[in-house]
């Protein structure tokens, strides 16, 4: 089964194209820098191979960052920092999807998120 392609909006307005594989406790794959096309990634036997392992045990999340492959292209900040927001963006909107789906598990570098979800 082909992953799902869905978007996160940055706090500066950014557009970041990501997916989801798996059940389970999210793993959040970093792309390599400085461009990646989670699409065409996919296509790609040996790292989709790769990938669906990495899904086995587990939901498997990983994105375009922003000027590259799916995410929005127009953008001027490359920074490390806007790199972050990306990634921020795409756990934020993961997590709005596991509350919506009753799963209570949380990525383990932001477990203040834990405390603020009923």
């Amino acid at each position: 089964m082909d992953p799902r392609i869905q978007y996160a909006q940055t706090a500066d307005g950014v557009s970041i194209a990501f997916w989801t594989l798996g059940e389970g406790v999210p793993l959040v794959h970093m792309p390599p820098l400085p461009f990646g096309h989670i699409e065409l990634e996919w296509q790609i036997p040996e790292y989709r191979r790769w990938l669906e392992r990495l899904a086995q045990d587990g939901k498997l999340v990983t994105h375009d960052y922003r000027g590259s492959g799916l995410s929005e292209r127009n953008v001027a900040d490359y920074s490390l920092d806007a790199l972050v927001l990306d990634l921020e963006a795409v756990v934020d909107r993961l997590l709005a999807l596991l509350r919506g789906t009753g799963s209570g598990q949380f990525p383990s570098w932001r477990p203040h998120y834990s405390n603020s979800v009923p």
